[in-house]
């Protein structure tokens, strides 16, 4: 009888011990361009092109008087040729994170897929940049696009902007203007940009 009371002892602490704790999930930078991520409140993680990175959190672990176990984790990523969306009524919205739900045990994978195109400006000149200024050119008519604003010296920015398709066909130019009022004009009607590609201006200082 004493045995009997061990092994039923003994397999009462396994199945209290359980098996399966903590959430691991997996993402990967798909994109030919730098992207950011964050789950919860851990660091900002630069990936570059092809990179990946493993978040990891605790949860309680899962026993037989306890199953079930889940944890709300949320997702923040951004990269200068990929944008975040969620559905809603049919359309794609952008959103900087996403909220979604893990059970004890689990390891999830995700992708940072490209679906935009990118308007960068790297100021390693020494003046200050006080407009960045983008405008799109479809069927013999010129748009505004974006703004990059000021942009210090050793400073840089991008946005994420549309790309071209065979069904939407346009054209990128820039005007960069310096606070000196210096103007700076780049592209051409072959600077047509496709997904994942990146409309690159780099300032340097004037030659001696």
């Amino acid at each position: 009888m004493k045995s009997l009371h061990i092994i039923l002892i003994l397999a009462a602490l396994l199945m209290l011990a359980g098996c399966d704790s903590g959430v691991e999930y997996w993402i990967k930078n798909d994109t030919s361009h730098l992207a950011w991520v964050r789950m919860e409140d851990s660091p900002e993680i630069e990936l570059g092109p092809g990179e990946a990175h493993t978040f990891k959190f605790s949860t309680a672990r899962e026993h037989i008087f306890n199953s079930n176990v889940t944890r709300e984790v949320e997702l923040w990523a951004q990269g200068e040729t990929y944008q975040m969306v969620y559905e809603e009524d049919g359309e794609l919205r952008p959103t900087d994170s996403s909220e979604f739900t893990m059970e004890a045990g689990e390891r999830r994978t995700g992708y940072l897929t490209p679906n935009r195109a990118c308007f960068k400006v790297v100021n390693n000149s020494d003046k200050t940049v006080r407009r960045a200024e983008l405008r799109k050119h479809k069927d013999g008519e010129e748009y505004f696009e974006a703004n990059l604003g000021s942009i210090a010296p050793g400073e840089s920015s991008y946005r994420r902007v549309p790309y071209a398709t065979a069904n939407n066909n346009f054209y990128y130019t820039a005007r960069i203007t310096f606070e000196d009022d210096t103007e700076l004009v780049y592209g051409d009607s072959n600077n047509i940009l496709s997904v994942d590609e990146m409309f690159l201006i780099t300032l340097n200082p004037p030659s001696e």
